[in-house]
């Protein structure tokens, strides 16, 4: 973990997990297997992030959300509630899935 980063007493981060550049993981969230968490990223509540994932450029994972396998996040991407990002899927540039509140006018 590098010391820019922040992870909660409650979270959990494996041996073989990074958390890096300035990431957050709170509550009860779960970095696990070979994942990366970084570049400002915000993972809480209890999404898990794990496999070879990577999750970075001021993404959030909350909720029940899932990213798992090779997918990879970034750009300010959103994944909440239970939505679930498998395999070798690409979140890129603002997206959203999940329960997500419009936006405020």
């Amino acid at each position: 973990m590098a010391k820019s980063a922040k992870v909660a007493p409650t979270a959990f981060v494996g041996p073989n997990a990074r958390v890096l550049d300035g990431a957050e993981v709170s509550g009860n969230a779960g970095i696990e297997d070979f994942a990366i968490v970084r570049q400002s990223t915000k993972v809480g509540g209890d999404p898990i992030v794990g496999g070879y994932a990577r999750v970075t450029d001021r993404a959030q994972a909350e909720g029940n959300s899932r990213v798992h396998g090779f997918a990879r996040r970034g750009d300010q991407t959103v994944l909440t509630g239970n939505a679930r990002l498998l395999e070798y899927a690409t979140l890129a540039r603002r997206g959203a899935v999940g329960e997500v509140p419009a936006p405020a006018k």
